[in-house]
């Protein structure tokens, strides 16, 4: 997939949650390292996944 088809982005911060769009057909683009948006105190940095749908997926 061409960034220029992906219709719609999601982000996620748990393997589980990843796993679960993998199985329904989302695309992995990228994982980059963030700050917990859930956290403030303590500051932790976590994996966050974001996939990509084409709009002519299911």
């Amino acid at each position: 997939m061409q960034m220029h088809e992906t219709q719609q982005v999601k982000e996620v911060y748990s393997p589980q949650e990843a796993n679960q769009l993998l199985k329904q057909g989302w695309i992995l683009l990228t994982v980059v390292a963030v700050t917990n948006p859930k956290v403030q105190n303590p500051v932790i940095t976590v994996p966050c996944y974001i996939f990509g749908q084409t709009a002519s997926a299911p």
